[in-house]
């Protein structure tokens, strides 16, 4: 479901609520009654919490991510430059775009580009397939197009809230390219049950799927353990808490490598930076910021650049304007062939 994040709504946050976000931002599987006894709350409070944050819109669809680099896909990241097409016609544009089985991610942008959409593909061959295919019916409106190939990333923590509370997050998960995971077809019926729906219980899959409950468990235990499934967490709607989403792409200066790593860390503790990924093109970083304003998006840049400055020889910022899509897996991969 697609969602804005230009009109704000405003929020009031008490530090339970603050310690839940936190909680189901690492796991949203946690039991309530886990998360009561964090919280030293009744089971009742929590559940009644959680669905005051739904309403309000700060919680949004729960999410799995997959490592979708041990399953042999790469990220390619297309920005749209559209000029000539209407309201109706952008309108048909994004919904051809979020239809497609090979795209995970679909944002409208305000900035130099309007429309960054990623696809999954297993080689430059295949993308390159993909993206003629989609792209086509409406390509006289694009009057320029870029893409850039993500390789390894690392998810952040929505800790950048007033108050959050640190010590309960944990090591950022990274998706990372180590050897193929060879999924079998019991793999790949949780995935699709974990993908539509991270909550659904392990009996609740094993009715779905028909495989033994102990199966089940067992699968989704090996799936955690070969970082193929990396993290069930939501989405949260920064406009919501007064935030806004900014992409901002980096590229190095070459001859100060040696920055990198040192950049790298900065970034995975920094609680404004929700993701980055190592990409490959024109750009070297691609970064998630979530900022309160664009005072505050001067100020993060500008204290990166302050510490790096011999790295990062130029960037480019745009803002995150509505989510039309957003998942981690193709679904072309749950399709039988």
């Amino acid at each position: 479901m697609a969602y804005s994040l230009v009109e704000t709504i405003r929020s009031q946050f008490d530090v339970r609520d603050r310690k839940i976000l936190a909680l189901l931002d690492q796991n949203a599987r946690m039991p309530h009654s886990q998360v009561a006894k964090e919280l030293d709350i009744s089971k009742q409070g929590v559940s009644y919490r959680i669905n005051k944050l739904k309403e309000k819109g700060v919680i949004g669809r729960f999410l799995t991510i997959f490592n979708f680099r041990r399953l042999g896909y790469d990220a390619y990241y297309v920005q749209l430059e559209l000029q000539g097409a209407s309201k109706k016609e952008i309108k048909k544009i994004l919904d051809r775009i979020g239809k497609q089985a090979s795209t995970v991610w679909l944002l409208e942008l305000y900035g130099k580009s309007d429309v960054l959409f990623v696809i999954l593909a297993r080689s430059a061959a295949e993308f390159n397939s993909e993206f003629k295919r989609i792209v086509s019916p409406f390509h006289k409106f694009v009057i320029d197009h870029s893409h850039v190939v993500g390789l390894d990333a690392s998810y952040g923590r929505k800790n950048y809230l007033p108050d959050s509370p640190e010590s309960i997050y944990h090591p950022n998960p990274e998706i990372k390219e180590t050897n193929s995971y060879k999924v079998d077809s019991a793999d790949l019926a949780v995935m699709k049950e974990l993908f539509e729906n991270p909550l659904s219980s392990v009996l609740d899959i094993s009715r779905s799927t028909k495989l033994h409950h102990e199966t089940v468990a067992k699968h989704i235990a090996q799936l955690l353990s070969e970082n193929v499934l990396l993290k069930f967490t939501f989405e949260l709607n920064p406009a919501v808490v007064q935030y806004e989403w900014h992409l901002s792409y980096l590229q190095f200066d070459l001859t100060h490598v040696e920055l990198e790593e040192p950049l790298k860390k900065w970034l995975g503790v920094h609680p404004n930076v929700t993701f980055f990924t190592d990409v490959v093109g024109k750009w070297n970083l691609l970064i998630d910021l979530h900022v309160s304003d664009v005072e505050h998006l001067y100020q993060l840049i500008h204290g990166m650049k302050e510490k790096f400055g011999q790295l990062i020889r130029r960037y480019e910022t745009v803002r995150v304007n509505r989510v039309h899509k957003c998942s981690f897996l193709p679904e072309k991969l749950f399709v039988k062939k």
